[in-house]
């Protein structure tokens, strides 16, 4: 029987492949680590006997203004439509680098939001009727209340507030980098308002958190600032800064 001839070797990966393998192998990463984070660690579990005794922890339990359901689409259309509806109407694209800033931006916070709920343990304003829906305090938590006792101790900072900068931050940079937002010319007035509408959409959305007694005003503020950041670094890791002549333009990526 004839010897079988040699397979072909296999080219190897372009340095474009090897590239967008390594962005994923890290967003991946990111993402186990924050599901390692919000399934398996405990929160800090600080006294709360002296915010109970103020009241700063004894607030009535309210509906989240906006829901899981509801706020999930707010952050994920927003920033598909303007990365993926220009290339559909014809216009000029720039979807892998913006999809690679804005993945890499959620992923981090995701990250970085639950990493320090869990480190500060601070208990959200309606941790009393967390655990004890009666109002009446025990020296112990009641059974079945374990998993409301854990998540009540993760006020700081707000992951609504976090989330919502860093999703619509990121609109509102990609959009000013987009349109020149800082160029001058006409319709500059409508292109900065162009690009603070997602900002103040991301505010509304953290300041539901602390009307809804789920966070402190402090917790909303460091998500705020948390999440924006976020957004800025990651951006400025696929495109020039918005003060540039290049605004907008994404750095080149390697070419197969």
């Amino acid at each position: 029987m004839p010897p079988r001839p040699p397979r072909p070797a296999r080219p190897p990966l372009s340095p474009a492949r090897r590239r967008m393998l390594a962005e994923a192998a890290l967003r991946l990463l990111l993402v186990a680590l924050f599901l390692f984070l919000n399934t398996c660690v405990q929160p800090a579990r600080r006294d709360v006997a002296a915010a109970l005794r103020g009241g700063a922890c004894s607030r009535p339990r309210r509906r989240s203004l906006v829901p899981p359901a509801l706020l999930l689409p707010l952050l994920l259309l927003p920033p598909l439509a303007v990365v993926l509806l220009p290339p559909a109407l014809g216009a000029r694209g720039d979807v892998t680098p913006a999809l690679l800033a804005w993945t890499l931006a959620m992923s981090a916070n995701a990250v970085a939001t639950e990493a320090l709920k869990l480190s500060v343990g601070r208990p959200r304003p309606d941790f009393l009727y967390r655990c004890f829906p009666d109002g009446r305090p025990a020296a112990h938590v009641l059974p079945g209340r374990a998993r409301a006792e854990a998540e009540g101790r993760k006020s700081f900072p707000s992951g609504h507030s976090s989330f919502s900068f860093c999703s619509l931050g990121f609109v509102s940079l990609y959009v000013c980098g987009r349109l020149g937002a800082r160029g001058a010319g006409a319709g500059r007035g409508a292109r900065l308002a162009a690009g603070a509408g997602p900002l103040a959409l991301a505010a509304a959305l953290g300041a539901s958190r602390w009307v809804d007694h789920h966070h402190h005003a402090g917790d909303v503020a460091a998500g705020a600032a948390l999440g924006l950041a976020l957004a800025a670094v990651c951006y400025r890791r696929y495109y020039p800064p918005l003060y540039s002549d290049m605004a907008g333009i994404p750095y080149e990526l390697d070419e197969d």
